[in-house]
């Protein structure tokens, strides 16, 4: 599924954190695992917006935990 289609099926898929920071969830299968993907905000200024990545991956072998930032 290209962005835009992916963006018309889940509109609100962006919430908002106690603190007041954006989060994104998205769940997919991919590769036949299941993945959940977690985007928070941790810096969302004019020009500057960073975002911490926390995906757990379920297969057949067990979970595994990805954090990218």
């Amino acid at each position: 599924m290209i962005d835009a289609e992916d963006q018309e099926c889940s509109p609100a898929d962006v919430t908002h954190l106690l603190d007041g920071s954006r989060m994104s969830i998205k769940v997919e299968v991919i590769g036949g695992s299941v993945t959940a993907s977690h985007l928070v905000e941790e810096i969302a200024d004019k020009h500057h917006l960073h975002l911490a990545s926390v995906s757990d991956a379920f297969t057949t072998q067990g979970c595994t935990t990805l954090h990218v930032t």
